[in-house]
This record gives structure tokens, sequence and C-alpha cells, in this order.
């Protein structure tokens, strides 16, 4: 659904009425309405229309050179026609006018970023932002004129028009009669007005007055709901995309997650300390019992290697079999290849290393008898292999498992 909202002239905050109309995507009326900013009820798409006389409608004639550079400081482009400080307003580009000038719309830069805010607080931001002078129907030849409460204004081209004052009595207004003279020394009088009024009116007088054929029809602001040929959102106030656009919406999920991702880093950084500790208190109990092995050892730096290569000594001096000595290895080399149809030719020992060269009794068995080895105690490589016709030779090479 589309929520078109209306800001009166004397909106000042969120403390201020506004009208609103919701749209079903037919663009009918679902159901429409007055308030604050805060009950306005949700919607897809949000647009605001501002009262005719917050925006000035104006055109300039721009150099096509630096155009771009032109286009991003159009308040200093019609400084001559303001009466504040250019700084202090927003300026946007509207259409091309047929006599080569640029159409510019005008407004205070401090308002309308008070009005966004309220909007967003309340839920509701704009994805359009338009002035009513250019939401209101007009044909080819004709201008259109709206006028309720008081006040009003009239749409005389695509992008321009004024607001409109001195309507209580229900005559033509001055600036009508003023607009329509100026338009008439330049040859661009309308053929027809067309007059929207929420109260009645003497048309027929209008028409002896103004010298231009004057029609009567309906108004209400979500009639023309279709493309804004004036758009104020544009630079600083253009509307967030993407991510920017949802973050409200996903922010409480941000920051749960933000607070999920910190406690895990916390708990992480808690275990990670509980570790290190654990393992100062290891190495430490390590150390002690290293000394109080050997207490002649001058400095400790691996305790666990050091107590493994001496208690290795230890053995050696004593007469104890090494996994890595000649006996344990072949004893274990033999057990293993019980039954194997090989037959040894040599045998050799060298610092740890037990080497059989063998003679097969088929090309296979060499491979066979490496699978039956690495379920034992011993690490086995087939060092050389020299495959003949009944066989083969090969060279195994025994060296006890790191455990």
């Amino acid at each position: 659904m589309r929520l078109i909202v209306t800001i009166p002239e004397r909106w000042e905050d969120a403390s201020s009425a506004v009208g609103w109309a919701l749209l079903n995507h037919d663009a009918t009326l679902a159901r429409e309405g007055k308030g604050l900013i805060g009950e306005l009820p949700k919607a897809q798409h949000v647009t605001a229309v501002v009262a005719a006389s917050r925006v000035l409608l104006t055109a300039a004639k721009l150099p096509a050179r630096g155009a771009r550079r032109v286009r991003s400081a159009l308040a200093y482009a019609i400084e001559d026609q303001l009466t504040v400080d250019p700084e202090s307003v927003h300026a946007v580009a509207g259409p091309a006018l047929p006599d080569g000038r640029q159409s510019i719309a005008v407004i205070d830069r401090a308002w309308l970023r008070m009005l966004l805010g309220a909007l967003e607080s309340a839920g509701a931001q704009p994805q359009s932002v338009t002035v009513e002078t250019c939401v209101a129907p007009r044909a080819r030849g004709e201008w259109s004129v709206v006028l309720r409460g008081g006040a009003g204004f009239v749409r005389t081209d695509d992008a321009s028009g004024m607001a409109l004052d001195g309507v209580d009595d229900g005559a033509a207004p001055p600036l009508l009669r003023l607009a329509l003279d100026r338009a008439q020394s330049t040859g661009s009088a309308p053929q027809k007005i067309v007059v929207r009024s929420d109260a009645a009116l003497d048309l027929e007088a209008w028409e002896r007055e103004l010298g231009v054929r004057c029609e009567a029809a309906p108004w209400r602001a979500w009639h023309a709901s279709g493309h804004a040929v004036i758009e104020l959102l544009q630079s600083e106030f253009a509307p967030k995309n993407g991510v920017l656009a949802l973050w409200p919406r996903l922010r409480p999920a941000a920051l749960l997650v933000a607070a999920a991702g910190a406690i895990e880093i916390v708990g992480v950084f808690a275990q990670w300390s509980a570790l290190r500790y654990e393992k100062a208190q290891l190495e430490a109990r390590m150390s002690e019992q290293f000394r109080t092995a050997f207490p002649q050892a001058q400095a400790i730096v691996d305790p666990a290697l050091q107590m493994k290569r001496n208690l290795h000594a230890a053995r050696a001096a004593a007469g104890m079999a090494q996994q890595g000595d000649f006996l344990p290895l072949l004893a274990q080399a033999s057990r293993t290849a019980a039954g194997a149809s090989w037959k040894v030719k040599t045998v050799g020992y060298d610092a740890g290393r037990l080497t059989l060269d063998v003679l097969l009794a088929s090309r296979g068995e060499a491979d066979s008898m490496l699978k039956r080895y690495e379920q034992e105690s011993v690490d086995v490589v087939l060092e050389a292999a020299t495959p003949k016709a009944a066989g083969g030779e090969a060279r195994f090479v025994f060296v006890p498992r790191a455990r």
C-alpha cells in the first residue's frame, strides 16, 4: 500500500497535525485522516507532499559547460531571486523548460531536515518528497488552481506555479490576475483555468474578471499519486539504499549479533587464558620432575625431550635393550615376516636402522609385506626393489616407530 502525507504550511514539528491518505495497490483510496506524524498508518511506500508556500518554484538559464558542477550549487544560480542566504536552502533541478531554462525548486534546508527526521522517527521514512503545486492535475493549455481554507496555489506548467493568498472573498486571487497578465504579455496565457476548491465559487465572475474560461473540478492530494515532477530528495537528502535503508529494522538484530560475538570473544579469550595457565603449570611440574630425576642437569629447555634422552641413555648404560637396538628390531621384523616366502639375503644395522635385503618369490610380495608391517610398532620403508621374472629383490629398512 501507499501512504500520501500532506504537510500543511504551518507544520513546525512532530506535534503539528498532518493529513494522510492510504491508497490500495490500484491507487484507490483505502482510508484517509488527519493526525500527528507518530500516528500515521504503516505502508510500504510513503510520499510526503509539502505545501506550496514552503517551496519556491523558479527557473534559471544554466551554462552548458560544467552543468554538473552548477547543479551542485543551484542555490547560487538563483541567488538574486532569494531573500535568504543560499547556504540555508536546498535547491533541486526539475525538468528543462521549452525556452531552454532549467526549472528549480527551493526549500528551507533546516525545515526539510526536521520534517524527514520526524517521519523517520515515526517509522514512516519517505521514498519521495514533492510539492503540492506539481501534483495538481493539469492538461496542456490550461492552468490548475487549488483553493482551500483561505489559501491555495496555481500550477501553470509541469514545474511552474506559485502559492496564492487573498482567496477568502471568493473572488479571483490578485496574484492569479498578475500571473495571467504576465503570461498574456509573453504569449503563454492558458486557454482554460480549472479551479479546484472546497467552497462554492462564482466562476462566471472569474471568467469576466480574468477573460479566460474557468471550470470547477474536485481535488484531493492523493488524486495525483504518480511520478513526482519535482523530487526534493536529492543530493544530501537522497534516500538511503540497500542495508542503510534497512538499518533501523536491522539494528536490534545487529546489536544481538554484536553482543553474541563479544561474549564469544570473551569466552574464547578466557578459555585460551585457562589453557595457557594449565600449560605453564604442566611445564613447571615437568621441569620439577626432571630436576628431581636428574639433579646434575645444568639447564632445562625442553623437559619432556630431555627426560626421554636421559632415560634412553640411562637404559643403555644399564644394558637394557632399546627399541632402536639391533636385536629388538630384528625380532620385530622376524615375527611379522614369519611364514613369508621370501629369503633373506643380507642383514645390516647402523644407528637404529635395520636393513634387510631379501629375495622375493613373487612381484607383489613386497607390497603385501608392507601392509603387514603397518600394524606393528616399527616403521618400514621399501628403499629399493628390482623386479625379475620369477620375483625379484627388495631392500626393507626398519626403524622404531616414534611414540
